[in-house]
């Protein structure tokens, strides 16, 4: 991933997925809410969640439904080390 991290120190990156469970438990059409401004990290974090396999789902009146989900992310972006 190419990130614009520059100098010795870190940077901190945090984006919010939003996205739906289905009754299956599968994630369906992720947005970013809110961006890190990076498009790189924006793009990582969509293909974390998209690429998540299947879990829990919603349960209401005993029955499996879908169910909306916002899940923060934080990334540390740290310069590559010079071998």
């Amino acid at each position: 991933m190419d990130l614009p991290v520059k100098g010795d120190s870190a940077v901190t990156a945090s984006v919010e997925v939003v996205f739906i469970i289905d009754e299956n438990g599968d994630v369906i059409k992720p947005k970013i809410f809110k961006s890190s401004g990076y498009k790189n990290v924006d793009n990582d974090a969509l293909r974390v969640i998209a690429d998540s396999p299947s879990g829990s789902y919603g349960i209401q009146y005993n029955k499996p439904v879908k169910f909306f989900k916002k899940q923060p992310i934080t990334y540390v972006l740290t310069p590559e080390k010079k071998k």
